[in-house]
């Protein structure tokens, strides 16, 4: 752990990030801060250290206050074990340098181990718990396992709540939580979108026509069959067109597993690399014709982009979305969407408020109401 000197005054607001879609839907929030002179410590839990600090680099967010947990990205089951321990380990040991004042508000996001850390973290230091992108449910509580579990759990014990959507915002009130529930209307990710898109794209050299791919779920990974039916659907598209897949570091080594990689590095329309920076991943998608994901984040990111979605999913949180054809991993779902994309294609217009700024509006109005 890294502590820097303390201010006069601590902080009120404790800002709990550990993996890189929590910083890609949080670092809005965090340069609203700094435009208002809102003091806070960020804390990085380090479940994806390496990304998160390349992340910083491009935001020009500041460095964490306090970084616990370790310098590698988390990419298995032990070593998530290992390294939830020892982060709520340090958070026992330090916890009065890391909270030096009870009633403070800490800040977690969304459905990974970090927001569930971030959670005991808060009551460990006797703060109060505000989670952001709360109330997302796919009401089957082991699908997908462990990210339903774990917003139930967060919401249960939050004291105050974002929701970024009417959905989920009636799906807190059905379940009576205890805590305030604050409807902001949509994501963060709006306004991560918005200031990606607004900076200059360097050295990013692409087909004319192409197809994005972006798997990284666990439930996804885990599951070989699922992993099958993804590497099929990538060999159908690139009879069609260029596949352009950005390999998390979790989604090779399942290709590797079942014996998928050779298949795919054969394959001369099927084109492996590693991960974008977040600015760069956004122009390769905006120029996509269209996206194939599991993940939450890229979702919303395709449907603020207009560009169609095929979800390789069996439940969605965010079922409104009209650009998304949600598969359940069935092959005629697969085959018609692929034929037939550019049905799911929109023209929505996403001018919206911005959620970070409401939602800095409510915690400044809770520190002060403490006061």
């Amino acid at each position: 752990m890294t502590p820097t000197t303390p201010p006069h005054h601590p902080p009120a607001i404790h800002a709990i990030i550990g993996t890189k879609a929590q910083l890609i839907k949080m670092f809005p929030l965090l340069l609203e801060f700094d435009k208002r002179n809102i003091p806070y410590n960020y804390i990085d839990v380090c479940q994806h250290p390496q990304i998160t600090k390349e992340l910083r680099q491009s935001f020009a967010l500041k460095e964490p206050d306090f970084i616990i947990g370790g310098e590698s990205n988390i990419t298995g089951v032990i070593q998530a074990g290992l390294w939830s321990a020892k982060v709520i380990a340090h958070f026992l040991r330090h916890r009065k340098k890391i909270f030096p004042q009870a009633n403070g508000i800490c800040l977690v996001h969304g459905d990974t181990m970090s927001t569930l850390i971030g959670m005991i973290a808060a009551k460990i230091g006797r703060q109060r718990l505000a989670h952001i992108e709360a109330g997302e449910r796919t009401h089957k509580l082991l699908r997908p396992f462990p990210e339903e579990m774990i917003r139930r759990i967060v919401d249960a014990f939050s004291n105050v709540m974002f929701a970024s959507s009417e959905e989920s915002h009636q799906n807190l009130l059905s379940e009576k939580v205890r805590g305030e529930v604050v409807n902001v209307g949509q994501n963060t990710i709006v306004d991560a979108v918005k200031m990606a898109s607004e900076q200059q794209k360097k050295g990013i050299d692409l087909p004319q026509k192409y197809a994005l791919f972006s798997i990284h779920r666990f439930e996804t990974i885990r599951s070989e069959n699922r992993m099958r039916i993804i590497v099929e659907t990538a060999h159908s598209v690139s009879r069609k067109m260029p596949v352009i897949w950005g390999l998390h570091e979790p989604t090779r080594k399942s290709i590797i597993r079942y014996g998928l990689l050779e298949s795919l590095e054969e394959n001369e329309n099927i084109k492996l690399r590693g991960l974008w920076e977040y600015t760069s991943f956004i122009a390769v998608m905006g120029g996509a014709e269209f996206l194939v994901t599991d993940g939450g984040g890229p979702q919303e990111e395709s449907w603020l982009l207009n560009i169609p979605c095929m979800l390789m999913r069996a439940e969605t949180e965010r079922e409104a979305h009209p650009n998304v054809c949600k598969t359940n991993f069935d092959r005629h779902i697969i085959s018609n969407f692929i034929n037939h994309y550019n049905t799911f294609r929109s023209t929505i217009n996403h001018d919206h408020p911005s959620p970070s700024a409401l939602i800095a509006d409510n915690l400044q109005t809770l520190i002060l109401c403490s006061r």
